[in-house]
C-alpha cells in the first residue's frame, strides 16, 4: 500500500469533480419542457459531445454509457494501481454473469438490452466464455483457457494477472450458482441467484482489495454490504419469503454479520434498528420496519438509503491521499448518470417534472 502514489490522481480528481452536476442543474434538466429541451440543456456538460453524435435523441442511453465508459478508461489510466478501479468496475462483469446464468437457467438466449457494457470484459465475451468453458471440468485448465481466451479479445482493459483473477472469480460464481438447486418459488429463486453472484463478487473484491491493503476501500465495500443486506431484509419481508428460504439471501463481509441479519429476519425484524445501532444506517433500519408495519411503499425508503450511502461516501472528498477520492468520484459519476437516465426517460415518456425530481438520488457535489 502506498497512499502517496495516488497524490497525482487525487489532484486530477479535484479538477474533475468540478465537472459533476449539482442539484440545481439536475432540477433545471428535469424542469425542461421536453426531451429535446433537456438534451439541449446538457450541451455544455461532459455529456454534450456524446449526445450531439446521436442520430436519434431517444438513444440517449448509449451516449450516457459511452461517457461513463470513457471516464473509467481515463481513471484506470491515471491510477497508480488500476487494479483498484478494476475491482469496482467488475461489478458490471458479475452483473453480466447474472444475465448469462438466468438465461441458461430459463433455456433462453440472453437479451442484448439486459447486459452492461461498463465492465472490464465485453459482454459478448462473458457469454462466449461460459459457452466455451462449461464442458471443461478441470478447474486449472478452465481458468487458463478462460484467461487466454479473454486476453486474445480486443478492448480488454486489465493486465493479464488481474484478468486471471477476474476470470477465476466469474467461473467460481457460475459454478456456485449451478451447483445448487434454486429456491422453489418466484421471486425467491431470482433473488437467490442474484445473491449468490453478489456474494461471489464481494468475496472476490474483498480478497483483491485486501491484497492491495487499502483500509478505506475495505470499509467502502463493507458499508455497501450493510446497506444491501438491510434492503434485502426489508424487501424479502415485504415479499413474504419464508425464513427457511431467506438464509441464502444475505451477504457476508459487512460490519453487521449476515447471520445476525438473518436471525433478525426470523424474528420479524423488530430488533433491526438495534442490530444496526453502531452503523450510520440505524435510522434507515427503523424506518424500513415502520413501513413494513404500515404497508407503505418502499421506493422512497430505498431512495433515502441510496442518499444515506452517498452521504457516507462524500467523506472521501476530504481525503488528501489514497484511492478513496477516486472511488468517491466514480460513485458520484455513476449516480449522476443514473439520475440523467431517470430525467431523460421521464421526459421521453411525458412524466411530470415533480415526479421525476422525486425519483432522483442526491448528487455527489
Amino acid at each position: 500500500m502506498d497512499e502517496y502514489s495516488w497524490a497525482s490522481a487525487v489532484g486530477r480528481i479535484r479538477v474533475l469533480e468540478q465537472r459533476l452536476l449539482a442539484e440545481p442543474e439536475m432540477r433545471q434538466f428535469a424542469e425542461s419542457r421536453s426531451l429535446q429541451g433537456a438534451l439541449a440543456a446538457l450541451r455544455d456538460s461532459l455529456y454534450g459531445p456524446y449526445l450531439e453524435k446521436l442520430q436519434d435523441p431517444g438513444d440517449f442511453d448509449q451516449a450516457l454509457e459511452q461517457a461513463l465508459s470513457d471516464e473509467y478508461k481515463m481513471l484506470m489510466g491515471m491510477s497508480p494501481e488500476p487494479q483498484a478501479i478494476m475491482v469496482f468496475r467488475a461489478r458490471y462483469d458479475f452483473h453480466n454473469l447474472k444475465v448469462v446464468a438466468r438465461s441458461n437457467l430459463l433455456g433462453m438466449p440472453w437479451e442484448e438490452q439486459a447486459v452492461s457494457r461498463m465492465g472490464n470484459i465485453i459482454p459478448g465475451h462473458v457469454v462466449e466464455l461460459f459457452a466455451e468453458e462449461k464442458s471443461v471440468t478441470d478447474p486449472g485448465q478452465r481458468y487458463a483457457r478462460g484467461t487466454a481466451f479473454l486476453a486474445g479479445q480486443p478492448n480488454i482493459y486489465v493486465p493479464n494477472p488481474t484478468l486471471a483473477s477476474l476470470v477465476k472469480g466469474l467461473l467460481d460464481a457460475y459454478d456456485c450458482v449451478h451447483a445448487q438447486d434454486p429456491l422453489p418459488s418466484e421471486p425467491a429463486a431470482g433473488l437467490q441467484m442474484d445473491a449468490d453472484i453478489d456474494r461471489a463478487y464481494y468475496r472476490w473484491a474483498a480478497r483483491e482489495i485486501g491484497r492491495l491493503g487499502y483500509g478505506g476501500l475495505t470499509m467502502f465495500f463493507a458499508s455497501e454490504i450493510d446497506v444491501l443486506n438491510l434492503r434485502m431484509a426489508v424487501r424479502a419481508m415485504r415479499l413474504g419469503i419464508p425464513g427457511a428460504l431467506a438464509g441464502s439471501l444475505f451477504l457476508d463481509g459487512g460490519r453487521v454479520e449476515a447471520q445476525a441479519v438473518y436471525g433478525e429476519y426470523l424474528n420479524g425484524l423488530k430488533g433491526l434498528k438495534a442490530l444496526y445501532g453502531r452503523t450510520p444506517w440505524a435510522d434507515l433500519a427503523e424506518e424500513g420496519v415502520l413501513l413494513l408495519e404500515r404497508g407503505g411503499p418502499l421506493s422512497g425508503w430505498e431512495r433515502r438509503s441510496d442518499n444515506a450511502f452517498m452521504g457516507f461516501l462524500r467523506k472521501a472528498r476530504y481525503q488528501a491521499l489514497g484511492p478513496e477520492p477516486v472511488f468517491g468520484y466514480l460513485y458520484g459519476r455513476e449516480t449522476e448518470v443514473r439520475n440523467l437516465r431517470v430525467i431523460l426517460s421521464g421526459k421521453a415518456s411525458g412524466v411530470l417534472a415533480q415526479e421525476i425530481l422525486e425519483r432522483l438520488r442526491e448528487p455527489y457535489v
